[in-house]
């Protein structure tokens, strides 16, 4: 296995385990908003209040996933880059 390729697995291998983690943010927060609905509703917390905490949760939800975008944008342009240099390699004959 050439160093090529083995970039190329790491970089994989990275993107795989971003990914696992976003997915686990993901499940966290929306348990979070499930419990804090669930508070709110008990509690009768006001319309303003709950009308804040929910443009709150869409501004965050929505640079949660730019940013995971723009990180699996930047792990393809690596895979690419080194299946590039894999097919650039001589071969051994």
């Amino acid at each position: 296995m050439d160093a090529a390729s083995i970039a190329k697995n790491l970089v994989g291998l990275q993107k795989q385990s971003f990914n696992s983690m976003m997915e686990a943010t993901v499940l966290f927060q929306n348990q979070a908003e499930r419990t804090r609905r669930l508070l709110a509703n008990q509690m009768g917390s006001n319309e303003k209040a709950q009308a804040f905490a929910d443009q709150w949760r869409t501004v965050f939800k929505n640079g949660r996933d730019d940013f995971s975008k723009l990180i699996n944008e930047g792990y393809t342009c690596m895979e690419d880059y080194f299946a590039g240099l894999e097919l650039k390699q001589p071969s051994k004959k």
